[in-house]
């Protein structure tokens, strides 16, 4: 036993003998000789570029409480090749604060090069974008993959093959480069239908897409083509019958990029779930299209409160108000849908029975705040309709019209045209029409148009001149060539409700000659919008000048009144 314990302090002497020598303690010296200079180095670096101190001191912090002296060296590099693709000091010292223990290991200058050039030269991305992107997600220059992201992930690999538009993507190993990683992800996105630039577009407005693991893509786009019924080019060309009309997925991942990164059991599987069996949607891709933020919503605390509300109030198929107004699962039951159908039961008097009529035909009217809605029908009454109720339950939309930019402007020129309050309470869709697209080309058309001959149409009955023939004791009819056609004598119905064609019959004219009137029209309208545009413009600026020039003159009174005073002060003290 006493030879073993002494070969064993033998053993423990040699070790700290060895750990004090020469060569080691020279090595030690040298490192921290190469980190002093790089420290150095790696500061003018940065404050030549336009970083200030306390970006500086702040990043300098920040690679301190990483332990071994080789980060510094490895910032030193990083910041050197950053300099050299345009990036400033102030962008550098934010960059390698952000992920330093990434960006500064030894080695990384390497990756971060080639990502740079990759996103340059492959993806086309400019210096400019190329900043955003290394501000926003430095750590995508240096990304290396993960061994275990493939679990949980819910993607079928048979059918992520059929999604990705071929073979399933190999798994990476940690051997691979973080241009490997970018370069699967824009494979990924043309698959998905991206053209070039709009991959360009998606990498610079969200870059974290980056990030994700190629494995969490694939399962998100499985579930969206097969459970809601989203479309690839490879599954629009290999079953057009099921996916011809739908919605493109590319589509959706340039609205809402941020779906690639949510999690298929938590939350795209529960509300797809409660939108197809709960709400009876039939089209979720629509649905999804319209409002992608439903994914971000509780199915059983804020989507089944909202399905609730619709049904307390007598709507027997929330599904097809869902699919015409998406919007509507965003709208909150105690802060919008309660107190505007309260609105419309209390304030305007609409029939308990028409609000499920209404809510199917208009669905958008429960986002109308009820202020507005207020001003709307207080302008209804200014004008002089008794029954607001009928009025709003024939024509809802009105309830949402702003007044002085839509139903002012239209009443004026009904009153301009003799038409009165019972006309237009005749034709409550009057105010649905386009007035400057629809009612002033018609209505002027009517006016300037000559007819020959319009005995085909008893509309035309007051442009006329009526004899009494003595034989038959009927009355004959003789039509005026030159005589205009007033709007009342028709009504506003017949006028607006037919096409243009329509029209056109309907006032003895060709089509190609009241489109030509409405062409013509138009362009005068816009021409006089324009310079009278110019004009108020002209008249801002000389009310502008004037308000200087009177200023200006006012400052120089009060200048001379305040010289003259002091002369007259200097020689009074003269005097005395």
């Amino acid at each position: 036993m006493s030879r073993i314990r002494c070969i064993l302090l033998i053993f423990a002497l040699l070790r700290i003998c060895a750990t004090f020598s020469p060569s080691d303690s020279n090595r030690k010296y040298h490192q921290r000789k190469i980190s002093l200079f790089c420290t150095v180095e790696l500061r003018e670096i940065l404050l030549e570029g336009g970083a200030s101190e306390t970006e500086v001191t702040e990043m300098a912090m920040k690679l301190g409480s990483i332990p071994g002296e080789s980060i510094i060296e490895g910032a030193y590099l990083a910041a050197e090749a950053l300099t050299k693709r345009g990036f400033s000091g102030g962008e550098i010292a934010t960059i390698l604060g952000q992920s330093p223990r990434q960006l500064c290991a030894p080695g990384a200058v390497d990756d971060i090069a080639a990502s740079l050039d990759f996103l340059s030269e492959e993806a086309g991305l400019k210096n400019r974008e190329l900043r955003r992107i290394a501000k926003l997600r430095p750590q995508i220059l240096v990304k290396k993959p993960k061994l275990s992201v493939f679990r949980d992930t819910g993607a079928c690999p048979a059918v992520l093959a059929t999604v990705a538009g071929g073979p399933i993507f190999n798994i990476r190993n940690s051997t691979c480069s973080p241009v490997d990683i970018i370069r699967d992800i824009i494979f990924f996105l043309q698959g998905v239908g991206f053209r070039d630039r709009r991959i360009k577009e998606l990498l610079v407005r969200w870059p974290q897409i980056l990030t994700i693991e190629m494995p969490q893509l694939l399962a998100v786009t499985d579930f969206l083509s097969s459970n809601v019924g989203f479309s690839t080019p490879a599954l629009r060309e290999k079953y057009p019958q099921f996916y011809q009309n739908t919605a493109p997925l590319s589509a959706l991942y340039r609205q809402a990029p941020w779906l690639l990164a949510a999690s298929v059991g938590s939350q795209l599987r529960p509300v797809t779930n409660f939108l197809r069996h709960d709400a009876g949607v039939q089209r979720l891709d629509i649905v999804i299209s319209a409002f992608p933020r439903c994914f971000l919503l509780d199915p059983d605390r804020e989507l089944r409160p909202r399905l609730y509300a619709l049904k307390k109030y007598g709507v027997t198929e929330p599904g097809k108000i869902i699919e015409t107004f998406p919007l509507v699962l965003g709208l909150d039951v105690s802060e919008q849908t309660d107190p505007v159908i309260h609105f419309w039961l209390n304030e305007i008097g609409i029939h308990r029975d028409d609000i499920p009529k209404i809510c199917r035909a208009f669905p958008s009217l429960l986002g109308v705040d009820v202020q507005t809605m207020q001003k709307s029908i207080d302008f209804l009454r200014e004008i002089g309709v008794q029954n607001i109720a009928r009025f709003v339950t024939r024509l809802p939309p009105v309830l949402a019209y702003d007044v002085e930019s839509i139903l002012r402007p239209k009443m004026t020129f009904a009153v301009q045209n003799a038409l009165s309050i019972y006309d237009v309470v005749r034709f409550p869709a009057y105010f649905s029409y386009p007035l400057d697209q629809v009612i002033e080309p018609r209505a002027a058309f009517l006016q300037r148009h000559r007819p020959i001959d319009h005995k085909s149409s008893d509309a035309f009955k007051t442009a006329k001149r009526v004899t009494q023939n003595k034989s038959t004791k009927r009355p004959s009819y003789t039509y005026y060539s030159n005589t205009p056609i007033p709007l009342a004598s028709i009504g506003l119905s017949r006028v607006l409700t037919p096409s243009d064609d329509a029209f056109a019959k309907l006032a003895n004219a060709s089509p190609q000659e009241y489109a030509k009137f409405k062409q013509r029209f138009l362009q005068q309208r816009q021409q006089s919008t324009s310079l009278s545009a110019t004009k108020n413009a002209a008249a801002t600026v000389e009310r502008k000048e004037n308000t200087l020039s009177f200023s200006d003159s006012l400052n120089k009174r009060r200048a001379i009144s305040s010289s003259s005073s002091s002369s007259t002060s200097s020689s009074d003290s003269s005097s005395l």
